[in-house]
């Protein structure tokens, strides 16, 4: 794909120093194999871009040339381009699918002929779609201002290599940070549009370099993941045969015995070399035969002649994507952008790029199509489609529709007696409990703050109703939220997905209450609210949008919010002391710095060199802690949250707190001891999606754990054990970490959080507000792993700092019909 380093001014001479003897032309290595592996050298530079045409640049990469922009001067007049700055330009690198890179090793000349000349086309493609999106420059204060620019100062480096010494086709793009704007003034670029338009230009490399290579040598290609496809018949074996770099890692941290993202990290920076000069190319080209030989891989010829000419169905494509599974099943507006990759991605054999720029302006101008306010240079123009808006549109008018409508109110008896039972509520819970047994709207929004008793609330509400009669039910989008909300509001409850199923009618009159509502995607939603509605029912809306959004298309909750007056809790009755309390309001509000000067003021913010380091003492901290048992260790990812459980499992079997037996299930070993986290729903061993446990008998013979849960003691079974959930995961895994997405909803004492800079506010305000007695949160630096076989190693940021600009980010869901132009407004309410 493509990735993207940041360069400061004396980075030049890595790139220069992979020709160690210039070559006198920028097309070195354009005529054949033989000319390719001259001296095992890499090809020299070569000038490319519009605004390297500005400054009159060529050709062969000069040092001094390139030296020179890269310390934003002119060549030849000294004229400065920007002001100064340490960001010299950026490392844009195309890189090939590994299988494209083992057929130019090993084939013959024609195909490596074939391949390079594929390769070098798709870059120049995807590249031009990149200086086109990108060639932006910024100005005034705090470089508010982006200004059309003519183009970029850019220098391509093609290598071959890794540095490893394994094939790894790629091109290096190094852009200057500098741009000559319409008004003939050089300022920055906008970094803002570098990093946006990356992705997109890497899916656009692969569809074309696909186009080329089915087009010149008949390749088939596997299924299309993340933009990316390899040839089919490069096997996997294959491609881990010409991993040595990867092999290198893994066995580094084998001899140190460490696992997980982070020793990866470690283990990669100390066995970093530079490349082998004194490889010559007989040498390179009979040890990767042979390698590839003992791999399976002996006819490369088979691999090609195999496809019919190239063809790319855009209008089905186009109709997919503007399904309700297509664009708008999992955000509810898209960009030109968004429509690029998709498309892209539909491509199985590939396309040009100026195939899906044209496919996708006739998608973004299609009639199922609206624009939406907001665009602005910075910020690319914004589409949805009329279905969902049209579904939109139907929640925000039955929601309006149904104020005053005298649905599902108690009388005053019945309200007193249930807050009688109650005196422990606090003044707005007990408003909560009035207003909703009698102001009669027909939906009802409670936007409560983590920890402020919104069930408890609840459960008063509940006995009102009861007591006057009307039925009530509960889900919510999680099994467990649903069973955890039924049992402490006593009511029937069931997931979202359950409830649509229901054949039978929803009672006369009853109110249905969506917990976790901001969890709920607006076509799921509704849905729930035309069957309440049919029975002339109330739905209640239960939820905070400062916490986590739904996986698919939302925003339902923030509307309804902004227009119903909704029930607002405030009180945080859960953490304990008075500074955490303000400091996750801190977080609520985006004021991340502040909330992470008190955390660190009180101990509770823990930054080291190292992510190894920080896993570490994160898991000392876990191990002293743990005497509780009601400690819970929350992580973003899923790689991170393995890792963990697999440190904190050690830890319980260095403590002896693990039986000796081990039944081994599709989730690793399980021994008496063991917390667990349930990630499948089963009705035959009764058990649901986040439920967690501890194992207390482990059967061999059977094949059996027995797992004692909060409320109740299940056997699960071989066939449980050794099943997976959709997406991959196992049914069964250890859990002594979890997602924030898995804690959603659960209290413990204790929580310690390892956070990255992909982390986001939402997530931090999730995350910090599970413990009662303390959260502490551990910090780990952004890192760039994939770059590691091709590039100069990429300075630090500080962690608190990169931390603190994460939790600025809000994810908070909109409805696409916030943003309607008025036209398009009328349009879809008719």
């Amino acid at each position: 794909m493509v990735s993207i380093g940041k360069l400061s001014a004396d980075q030049g001479r890595y790139y220069l120093d992979q020709a160690a003897e210039p070559t006198t032309t920028a097309d070195a290595v354009s005529s054949g194999v033989e000319e390719y592996y001259v001296g095992g050298l890499e090809a020299a530079g070569e000038w490319t871009g519009h605004g390297a045409a500005d400054l009159r640049l060529s050709g062969t990469v000069g040092a001094d040339a390139l030296n020179a922009v890269l310390a934003a001067v002119a060549p030849g007049t000294g004229e400065a381009l920007r002001r100064n700055g340490s960001i010299a330009g950026f490392d844009v690198t195309f890189s090939a699918p590994k299988s494209v890179s083992v057929l130019f090793a090993v084939g013959d000349p024609f195909i490596q002929r074939a391949v390079r000349e594929a390769h070098r086309a798709a870059v120049l493609d995807a590249f031009g779609y990149f200086e086109r999106s990108t060639a932006f420059g910024r100005r005034g204060s705090g470089g508010a201002t982006s200004i059309r620019g003519d183009g970029l100062v850019a220098a391509a480096f093609e290598h071959r290599t890794s540095r490893a010494g394994d094939p790894q086709l790629h091109t290096h793009v190094l852009v200057a940070n500098a741009v000559r704007g319409e008004d003939g003034r050089w300022s920055s670029l906008d970094g803002r549009r570098v990093y946006a338009h990356a992705r997109t230009a890497g899916f656009l490399y692969q569809a074309s370099l696909r186009a080329r290579l089915t087009e010149g040598l008949g390749v088939q290609w596997t299924h299309v993941t993340k933009g990316v496809a390899e040839i089919d018949g490069v096997s996997e074996r294959v491609r881990r045969a010409f991993s040595t770099r990867r092999a290198e890692i893994q066995e580094a941290m084998t001899r140190a015995g460490s696992s997980g993202r982070d020793a990866a990290q470690v283990a990669a920076l100390a066995t970093r070399r530079a490349k082998d000069r004194s490889i010559t190319p007989e040498q390179l080209m009979t040890e990767w035969r042979a390698r590839a030989a003992a791999a399976g891989l002996r006819r490369v010829r088979e691999l090609c002649g195999r496809t019919t000419p190239r063809t790319a169905d855009f209008d089905a494509s186009s109709d997919a994507l503007l399904s309700p599974d297509g664009l708008t099943r999992d955000q509810a507006s898209f960009g030109a952008r968004e429509a690029i990759q998709a498309l892209c991605a539909t491509a199985g054999a590939g396309a040009t790029v100026s195939e899906v720029e044209v496919a996708a302006e006739q998608l973004l101008t299609r009639d199922e199509v609206v624009r939406l306010r907001g665009e602005t240079r910075a910020v690319e123009a914004q589409y949805s489609t009329t279905e969902l808006l049209e579904r939109e549109r139907d929640v925000l008018a039955v929601a309006h529709a149904l104020r005053d409508a005298g649905r599902a109110t108690a009388p005053a008896e019945a309200i007193a007696a249930a807050l009688a039972h109650r005196p422990f509520l606090s003044t707005e819970q007990r408003d909560l409990v009035v207003r909703l047994t009698t102001d009669g709207d027909g939906v009802a929004v409670v936007v409560g703050h983590a920890g402020t008793g919104k069930t408890t609330a609840l459960a008063a509400a509940c006995d009102a109703w009861r007591s006057a009669g009307v039925p009530v039910i509960g889900c919510a989008v999680a099994r467990r939220a649903a069973k955890e909300l039924g049992d402490r509001a006593g009511v029937e409850a069931a997931s979202v997905q359950a409830f649509l199923r229901w054949s039978r009618p929803l009672p006369r009159g009853a109110v249905l209450l969506i917990d976790e509502a901001s969890m709920l995607g607006t076509r799921q939603f509704a849905e729930l609210l035309s069957r309440v509605d049919a029975a002339q029912g109330k739905v209640v809306v239960v939820g905070d949008p400062a916490q986590l959004q739904s996986v698919e298309a939302g925003g339902a909750l923030k509307a309804l919010g902004s227009r119903l007056d909704p029930i607002v809790l405030k009180d945080n009755r859960r953490q304990r002391e008075g500074w955490e309390r303000s400091a996750v309001a801190l977080i609520r509000q985006g004021a991340a710095q502040e909330a992470l000067l008190q955390y660190e003021a009180h101990g509770r913010l823990h930054v080291g060199e190292t992510g190894e380091d920080v896993m570490q003492r994160l898991v000392d901290r876990w191990r002293r802690l743990n005497a509780h048992e009601d400690s819970l260790i929350i992580a973003h990812s899923r790689a991170d949250v393995r890792e963990l459980n697999g440190r904190a499992r050690a830890v319980r079997r260095a403590q002896g707190r693990l039986g000796d037996t081990e039944l081994w299930g599709a989730g690793g070993p399980f021994a008496r001891g063991d917390v667990v986290s349930i990630k499948r729903n089963s009705s035959r061993c009764d058990v649901r999606n986040g439920d967690r446990g501890v194992v207390t008998g482990v059967d061999v013979t059977r094949r059996r754990l027995q797992v004692e849960l909060d409320d109740r003691t299940v056997e699960l079974d071989a066939d449980f054990l050794g099943r997976s959930t959709r997406d991959g995961r196992s049914a069964v895994e250890h859990g002594y970490a979890t997602t924030a997405h898995s804690a959603q909803g659960t209290t413990c004492r204790h929580t310690l959080v390892l956070a990255r800079d992909d982390a986001y506010r939402e997530w931090a305000y999730s995350a910090m507000t599970r413990a009662t007695e303390g959260s502490h949160l551990f910090v780990i630096a952004g890192s760039r792993r994939e770059r590691d076989e091709f590039a100069p190693r990429e300075s630090a940021r500080d962690s608190r700092v990169q931390l603190a600009a994460a939790l600025a980010r809000e994810r908070a869901d909109e409805l696409a019909i916030e943003r309607l132009y008025p036209s398009a407004a009328r349009d879809i309410s008719r």
